[in-house]
């Protein structure tokens, strides 16, 4: 029996027969759906709320996708703050050393969700080249 939580609606939805596998593992996008239309409106938080209920479920593909989206959603945090605060670099020191260090702890959660993404699934060479590209920024 598979049990799988529908986090949109709250409600437990329990498939009984085996042969609704397939219904199963459409239901696991779901969490990971939500959370990259959170992404695009701007809802950073309900964003990563989404991409975390995405990391229970029994999918391998669908845990895998919703890591490498928490990482890739923290990148472009850290990414955006860093854009902010550059004009600072040289007028505000102490205001643009708080940004940095901010989006340096961005950029560190994202460096490890995508580490645990590569775990999961090493053979996703993309994720292996965003995880560099992220540890670049990090200084």
């Amino acid at each position: 029996m598979l049990l799988l939580k529908n986090y949109i609606e709250g409600v437990d939805i329990v498939v009984l027969e085996e042969h609704s596998y397939a219904v199963a593992q459409e239901l696991s996008c779901v969490p990971v759906k939500e959370g990259q239309k959170f992404q695009q409106a701007g809802n950073i938080e309900k964003a990563e709320e989404n991409y975390k209920h995405a990391t229970d479920v029994t999918s391998k593909k669908w845990k895998t996708d919703a890591l490498y989206s928490l990482g890739v959603l923290f990148y472009n945090n850290g990414a955006d703050v860093l854009r902010k605060a550059t004009p600072l670099a040289s007028s505000n020191k102490e205001k643009y050393a708080s940004e940095k260090a901010k989006a340096d702890a961005a950029f560190k959660k994202a460096v490890d969700y995508l580490g645990e993404a590569v775990t999961l699934s090493p053979n996703r060479t993309e994720i292996k080249q965003m995880q560099d590209q992220v540890k670049a920024m990090i200084k």
